[in-house]
């Protein structure tokens, strides 16, 4: 059992630096900010990296929501659901 919980840690450990990493590099490319909402979206990536078991299931989710919502609006609307090197 102690096994499993030294795994678990270590895993959430490793995880936790990239996730910070990531996050941080689109966080700084954003230009459109104030310096108050700069200060308050560091305290959200700070929580989110440390909770970020139960925050990166969520993202994924919200996310995977607005792909099925587009899919449904673009087969009502008719367009094209693939990728194509025309839309990148």
């Amino acid at each position: 059992m102690q096994m499993l919980s030294l795994s678990v840690l270590t895993c959430y450990f490793l995880v936790m630096p990239v996730l910070f990493w990531n996050w941080i590099t689109v966080f700084r490319k954003d230009r459109g900010m104030s310096s108050a909402e700069r200060q308050l979206s560091l305290v959200v990536l700070a929580i989110a990296t440390l909770l970020w078991p139960i925050v990166l299931p969520l993202s994924y989710l919200e996310l995977l929501g607005k792909v099925k919502r587009y899919e449904r609006y673009a087969r009502l609307e008719g367009f094209p659901m693939g990728y194509s090197n025309d839309l990148i």
